[in-house]
């Protein structure tokens, strides 16, 4: 009886596993949490959309606005200006993610921004200004998106915001002796924090030397140069591998998120690189709209203009080395401190 009954028990125990398993298989993933907002805007050669994570937050809270634009081949983007501020958010935080070139030859760029508001209500995320212009040269175009909104609520209790009422004018208390102990202390001090930064800054040009990004950077300009007559049919290769040699001998301590950041952002950072001349700048300028134009726009460079890009790359490194070198980092020097400093 039992040899009959123990086939039936291993039997209803496979079937219950596979419909077990055929449940889990079919159970649907959970789907992506969609943006709480979002404004599209597009014509026939260009794309561009905004979209925030929330639509409420609290006075602590911040919110990540997040932008995309899509373009045409043969089109150069031209990303929305932000300063500090936004509207009435302040901008505390930025992420740029690599630019794309996708499989149909159009460009596709992306950025973020952490926003952070003040006080409780409910204010508007300004519209963004998007355009786009024929690399070759040609009237752009502008796009711009609509507001979008979102209510900031007061993580205060009932009645506590009337901490702040006035409760009227007190008299004055009588003014104090001066300090002139204070004041040689603060002038002591000064001065001790003047010779500790002179010493900061001589230890900082002594160990500079092991620093390896620029000169490999040179060494590397100078092979290609060598390579030129061999690599006919590769040059735009050299031209984009120059460019990420200026974006990693930035990030080194002229700007740290060099490496993620477009040509007109990297450009506009160099504005504010402390020992750089401005024919410098221009000459950077040139040199990374040139190479947006050879990467995005298919142009062939030849030989005579890849060996004066080189040149010129020369010239630019050297100037970002001199300016990366007035670069105060506290680190290396022994203590702790803010990354870097320029004035």
């Amino acid at each position: 009886m039992n040899r009959l009954r123990r086939p039936r028990v291993v039997a209803l125990g496979a079937l219950s596993a596979a419909v077990m398993l055929s449940a889990c298989a079919k159970r649907p993933r959970p789907a992506a949490p969609a943006p709480a907002q979002q404004v599209e805007v597009s014509d026939a050669r260009a794309r561009a959309r905004a979209f925030i994570d929330v639509d409420q937050i609290a006075t602590d809270g911040e919110v990540v606005l997040t932008w995309e634009m899509e373009v045409d081949a043969g089109l150069a983007p031209m990303a929305p200006e932000v300063g500090e501020r936004l509207g009435e958010f302040t901008v505390i935080g930025r992420e740029a993610p690599r630019d794309v070139l996708t499989a149909e030859g159009r460009t596709h760029i992306e950025r973020r921004w952490v926003l952070e508001p003040f006080l409780d209500g409910t204010y508007d995320v300004p519209g963004l200004d998007f355009g786009y212009a024929p690399i070759e040269g040609g009237e752009g175009r502008r796009l711009r998106t609509e507001p979008m909104h979102v209510r900031v609520t007061s993580v205060l209790e009932p009645g506590e915001s009337e901490i702040a009422e006035t409760r009227g004018v007190l008299e004055a208390l009588p003014p104090e002796p001066f300090k002139w102990r204070l004041v040689w202390a603060a002038a002591g001090g000064a001065a001790l924090c003047g010779a500790l930064v002179v010493a900061i800054v001589w230890t900082h040009r002594r160990m500079k030397r092991r620093d390896v990004v620029f000169p490999a950077a040179f060494a590397r300009v100078d092979a290609l140069r060598g390579q030129l007559p061999e690599r006919t049919g590769a040059r735009r290769e050299v031209w984009s591998e120059v460019g990420a040699l200026l974006a990693s001998c930035a990030s080194a301590k002229l700007e740290p998120g060099a490496r993620h950041m477009s040509a007109q952002e990297i450009i506009s950072a160099s504005l504010g690189w402390y020992g750089m001349m401005d024919q410098d700048r221009e000459r950077l300028s040139g040199l990374l709209r040139e190479m947006d134009d050879v990467r995005y726009a298919g142009i062939e460079p030849g030989e005579e203009a890849t060996r004066d890009m080189l040149a010129r790359a020369g010239l630019v490194l050297e100037a970002m080395r001199g300016a990366s070198d007035l670069v105060v980092d506290f680190d290396r020097a022994g203590g702790r401190g803010p990354e870097r400093t320029q004035a």
